[in-house]
């Protein structure tokens, strides 16, 4: 299988946990640079917000990345990613047809081509000169500047 943060150096996928469940998220533990880490593979929501606030912290490990297919949910209309996420990998938002507005930090450092081919009206929220607005200026998607 492919990893799921393909730009991540030192990453140990031999101790992988593989489908752990909290609340609404499906995800992975992972070792980066020896330390373990949270991979989000699944969501499965239960309601339909229209705001999708993705945790910092599952089961107290760092969030640090989005897997390939694993927001499949076009209901939200405004996602916040926070600032422990490192990677959006390929799909992650697939058919998320309603996500209109993405809050990125600057300390995502990777994100896969097709990370939201769905979402047809999205603007990426980020600072100015970090990698999200190079993706989103690479890739024609609206950007927003915002402060951090």
């Amino acid at each position: 299988t492919e990893p799921e943060n393909p730009e991540a150096k030192n990453t140990d996928y031999s101790k992988i946990r593989n489908g752990a469940y909290y609340g609404d998220y499906n995800y992975n533990v992972i070792y980066d640079d020896g330390k373990p880490v949270c991979v989000i593979t699944n969501y499965n929501p239960m309601s339909t917000e229209e705001k999708l606030e993705i945790p910092a912290h599952i089961d107290g490990l760092d969030v640090i990345s989005i897997a390939d297919d694993a927001i499949n949910y076009g209901g939200a209309k405004e996602t916040v990613v926070p600032d422990t996420v490192k990677f959006i990998a390929d799909n992650a938002f697939k058919e998320s047809y309603s996500l209109e507005d993405i809050y990125l930090t600057k300390n995502v450092s990777y994100i896969g081509k097709s990370a939201f081919k769905d979402s047809k009206d999205l603007t990426i929220h980020a600072p100015t000169d970090s990698y999200a607005h190079t993706f989103a200026t690479e890739n024609k998607i609206n950007f927003k500047a915002t402060d951090d």
